[in-house]
């Protein structure tokens, strides 16, 4: 008997066609990121009003430390739900048993491997950022043991997470991961009213992730069949074939660990763990919005593996550039909006001693406009096994951030971060990545560099009016007034995205809003 059961696609999957799933799992991903972003918001001030700069710095250090242990995946998660995408529409449910069998053997090793690096990194290099206060120090220490811990446990479970992704049922682990989040914040918010260190909160961000593999878990155990565990390698030549495909995913995935984490841990190697604790209130917005569109980055690549299966590359094409159109528009969107309200915000949402974050909210923004829409193309080149490609701009701008966070820190500190991290993007992004996909894809680069243009200068041009009108009518002093001036903006760039997107797309979504529940 197979390791996993006798595997085959849901039956909602089955049952839906491709493009409505993959709308699916967007609809329900991008709630599921509106919640989370809504829970940031909330958590944010209450969290730095608790530990201020100093503690809720070296919290930011921990997770920014912790996040670098993703690495040992080996780039395996994504060529697993790859392999599932791929097989489950060909060599059938055999191959995808094999393919899972050897994922967990080879994640039971991962996972120990977890813990030692967990330790050494604990106990050997957290003493290496300038933390001043000793009791900060050791609690930071003790969370981040716990922390890597949680890192293992999601090793241990990413052969079924995979499967479910390569499945196509996104949907359901968005929804679960947003239910563990609010179980986590609760948790969180708990304990610090409770006078609680860092070692506390670590333990309810381990227990709420136990909570959520568990259900996980329990999913897989009624769709999936049985489940069992085996230690040795069930297929070497399935091995091979996923070390083969991981070995640049892997390259992808640490390259962007090394550029999303390294802005705080380099402060705090640099400057201290206060520079750290200004900086990431700006940063964690900005991940989280990117992460909200990257919501669309695992559907579109298994999409993508499904359609090159198919060998249908205008498919694959076409996949590209609507994204490319929306991604723009949102990015430019949210970009012009923190230009013009970065400054009330932080100040209504931060207290008084964060106000260098909204120079940085700012400075990240102009980045995060050319980068934001190009995470569809990220994702076709992963599930089309191009993301070479990929790895060879991301060592580029790596170089560049490096570099710049060289020269500009010692002169403009934690601004100097910022700067360092949003030149590279706008370059890479706005000038070398169009011109490498357009090859890769065959696409027309003029035909290309406009899909991302025209709404990205329709959402700046909306953006700039509506935002620009609302300030002088109603300046946002209060919180009251700062909801009235970005709920026009949202309204002004809802009806001028809604004649953006793509017919067949409007279609599925006034499908959706006029769908009612069966009795």
């Amino acid at each position: 008997m197979p390791p996993y059961g006798t595997l085959h696609m849901s039956e909602a999957t089955e049952q839906r066609p491709l493009r409505q799933q993959v709308s699916r799992n967007l609809g329900v991903g991008w709630l599921a990121y509106a919640g989370r972003i809504l829970i940031l918001l909330l958590f944010i001030p209450y969290i730095t009003s608790l530990l201020g700069t100093d503690g809720y710095g070296v919290w930011a250090l921990v997770f920014q430390t912790a996040a670098y242990l993703a690495l040992l995946d080996f780039g395996l998660q994504s060529a697993v739900a790859r392999f599932v995408a791929r097989f489950t529409s060909s060599d059938g449910p055999s191959r995808v048993s094999r393919v899972l069998g050897t994922a967990t053997s080879l994640y039971l090793l991962i996972a120990a491997a977890t813990i030692l690096v967990t330790a050494v990194l604990a106990f050997g290099l957290f003493d290496l950022f300038r933390i001043e206060d000793a009791n900060w120090r050791n609690d930071g220490r003790w969370a981040l043991l716990l922390i890597g811990c949680r890192q293992a446990i999601v090793f241990l479970q990413t052969p079924v997470t995979a499967a479910l992704a390569g499945w196509q049922r996104h949907d359901l682990l968005q929804g679960w991961s947003l239910v563990e989040e609010v179980t986590r914040v609760i948790a969180m918010v708990l304990l610090l009213s409770m006078g609680a260190g860092l070692t506390a909160l670590a333990i309810a961000v381990v227990g709420a992730h136990v909570g959520y593999q568990a259900v996980v878990f329990i999913y897989w155990r009624r769709r999936r069949g049985q489940v069992s565990r085996h230690l040795t390698f069930r297929d070497r030549s399935e091995a091979h074939e996923l070390w083969r495909f991981g070995r640049v995913s892997f390259a992808v995935t640490g390259l962007y660990l090394l550029l999303l984490n390294l802005d705080g841990v380099w402060l705090g190697l640099t400057i201290s763990a206060t520079a750290t604790g200004l900086y990431i209130p700006a940063a964690q917005l900005w991940l989280h919005l990117r992460n909200a569109v990257n919501v669309a980055a695992g559907p579109i690549m298994t999409a993508a593996a499904r359609l090159q299966s198919d060998q249908n590359g205008s498919g694959i094409a076409q996949l590209y550039t609507r994204g490319l159109r929306y991604g723009s528009f949102f990015a430019f969107s949210v970009a012009s909006g923190t230009l013009l309200y970065a400054e009330p915000f932080v100040r209504l949402w931060l207290p008084e001693t964060f106000s260098a974050t909204a120079s940085v909210m700012r400075i990240l923004a102009l980045g995060h406009a050319f980068f934001i829409p190009q995470i569809v193309g990220n994702a076709i080149l992963v599930g089309t096994n191009r993301h070479a490609v990929l790895a060879r701009l991301l060592v580029v701008e790596l170089t560049l951030k490096i570099v710049l966070a060289v020269v500009l820190i010692p002169t403009y500190g934690l601004i100097g971060m910022a700067y360092a991290a949003a030149i590279p993007q706008m370059a890479i992004y706005g000038l070398a990545y169009p011109l490498a996909i357009s090859r890769v894809l065959n696409l027309d680069l003029i035909a290309t560099v406009w899909s991302g243009l025209i709404p990205g200068g329709v959402a700046l041009a909306t953006m700039a009016l509506a935002g620009g009108v609302m300030r002088m009518v109603v300046p946002p002093t209060s919180w009251l007034s700062f909801t009235g001036n970005i709920s026009v903006c949202l309204l002004a760039a809802l009806a001028t995205g809604w004649f953006l997107v793509d017919a067949r797309d409007r279609e599925i979504i006034l499908s959706a809003l006029r769908r009612r529940p069966q009795a």
